[in-house]
C-alpha cells in the first residue's frame, strides 16, 4: 500500500549545468495514489509547479537528471528541509538554479488559523451593524462601468518592448511575461519593469542568451 509521502527532489540538465531543487507535499493535485503525493509521482504525473522549469523543458527538452533526494512523514518536515537546502546552496546568488526563491515563501494557513480568522471577520461585521444595501452596490458598479466606458484606462498600462539578441536579431512584444517564460535565462518581469522604470537597459549576465537588451518603446 502506498501512503502519503512528501519528498524533495533534484532535476537537472547536466549539458547546460542548469538545475532545480524542489519539494512536493500535495494531497490531491497530480497524485498517482488516493493517499496523496508519493515519490512515484515524479516525472509521471508531476513535473514541478515551476514556470521556469516548464519554459526550460519546452526550449531544451527533458532533464537527464531526475532524483528523489529525501522523503518525509509530514509536509512541515519537507518544507523545512527544502528551505535549509536552498539556503545552503545560495540559489539566489547562482544563475545555474532555476529556483526563484530559497523556500522561505511557503505560507499556509492551518484549519485552526482559518477558523479564528473567520470568527474575527464575523465579529467585525456584527460591530458595524449593517451590510451595504444591494441598491448601493448596484450604483457603485454602474458608476465604475461608466467611467471605464468613457476612458479606456487599460491603454495606460500597455507597453511595447524591443528585445535585441547578441546575434542582432530583434523582436517586438507587448507581453514581457511571456518572453521571460520562453527564455528562462531572462530576468523576471518585475525586475525588467523596475529597471526600465529607472531608465536603464536590461541584460542577462550569463547563459545562452548572454547580452540581450530590452527597451521599453512606450517612453
Amino acid at each position: 500500500m502506498n501512503i502519503y509521502t512528501p519528498y524533495t527532489y533534484l532535476i537537472g540538465w547536466s549539458q547546460y549545468d542548469i538545475w532545480y531543487y524542489g519539494m512536493r507535499y500535495g494531497k490531491t493535485w497530480k497524485c498517482l495514489y488516493e493517499s496523496g503525493c508519493h515519490p512515484d509521482d515524479l516525472w509521471k504525473t508531476y513535473f514541478t509547479s515551476s514556470n521556469k522549469v516548464r519554459a526550460f523543458r519546452k526550449k531544451y527538452g527533458e532533464p537527464d537528471i531526475i532524483q528523489i533526494r529525501k522523503t518525509f512523514k509530514t509536509d512541515d518536515d519537507a518544507i523545512s528541509w527544502e528551505s535549509r537546502v536552498l539556503t545552503r546552496l545560495k540559489i539566489k546568488e547562482n544563475r545555474k538554479w532555476l529556483n526563484q526563491h530559497d523556500g522561505n515563501k511557503h505560507f499556509r494557513l492551518t484549519e485552526e488559523t482559518r477558523r479564528k480568522i473567520g470568527e474575527k471577520s464575523k465579529g467585525r461585521q456584527s460591530k458595524l451593524g449593517y451590510e451595504t444595501p444591494e441598491s448601493t452596490k448596484k450604483k457603485i458598479s454602474e458608476s465604475v462601468k461608466k467611467t471605464f466606458q468613457e476612458k479606456d484606462y487599460r491603454k495606460d498600462f500597455r507597453h511595447t518592448y524591443k528585445i535585441v539578441f547578441p546575434s542582432g536579431e530583434t523582436i517586438m512584444t507587448d507581453n514581457i511575461k511571456h518572453f521571460c517564460e520562453q527564455y528562462p535565462d531572462a530576468p523576471s518581469p518585475g525586475t525588467i519593469r523596475q529597471q526600465l522604470h529607472r531608465g536603464k537597459n536590461v541584460w542577462s549576465k550569463s547563459g545562452p542568451y548572454n547580452g540581450f537588451e530590452i527597451y521599453d518603446l512606450t517612453k
